[in-house]
């Protein structure tokens, strides 16, 4: 008997410890210049679009580095590069939350934190493929459950994912702030 299957790959790795507390710095200045969250996926917290803003530079290229270990993962052969189409913080203040959501820009799309105290919200990425009973089991422990994978954030930590893999962030239940990027990224094939 021959398995064939379909693979989902959620990537989970380390970035650069010493751009944590620059990268927060700054979130919380652009935030008192901009303090009119976009809202989008965030509730009771602060969701911004971060552009091409030079201070995030340093996280967009560990991000970007870390991308191109991960695609490997998938083991394409054709020449790709690839690029952050979309990059935004969130700062969830407790009490606060990301809504259950997928994003329709680019292929893949990730998670980095910069600040994660225990209990400040687990990521919940639900399992893709239809079910009426894994779908309805929604594990919170820090496993995989039959529906989903969780990751318990910490700072430092990023995830990659595809982006139709339809995911939320639970509530901070901690005292101080969760600080997070969020983006998306496209592939490019060199040859079309």
């Amino acid at each position: 008997m021959e398995f064939i299957s379909f693979e989902e790959i959620v990537g989970v790795y380390n970035g650069d410890p010493t751009i944590i507390d620059s990268t927060i710095e700054s979130i919380y200045k652009f935030k008192a210049l901009d303090p009119e969250s976009d809202g989008q996926s965030n509730v009771n917290g602060w969701q911004k679009e971060l552009h091409h803003n030079k201070d995030f530079y340093p996280l967009r290229e560990v991000i970007l580095n870390n991308f191109g270990d991960y695609l490997k993962r998938h083991e394409i052969t054709e020449p790709i590069d690839f690029e952050i189409t979309k990059f935004f913080c969130n700062v969830n203040p407790p009490g606060a939350s990301n809504t259950m959501h997928y994003h329709q820009v680019g292929e893949f799309s990730g998670a980095f934190w910069l600040k994660a105290e225990e209990d400040s919200g687990n990521l919940f990425i639900m399992n893709p493929y239809p079910n009426s009973f894994i779908n309805t089991i929604t594990k919170t422990s820090k496993r995989m459950g039959f529906a989903n994978q969780v990751i318990e954030p910490k700072p430092n930590l990023g995830v990659f994912f595809n982006s139709n893999l339809v995911h939320f962030v639970d509530v901070n239940r901690s005292s101080s702030d969760r600080i997070s990027v969020a983006f998306h990224i496209r592939l490019h094939n060199y040859g079309y």
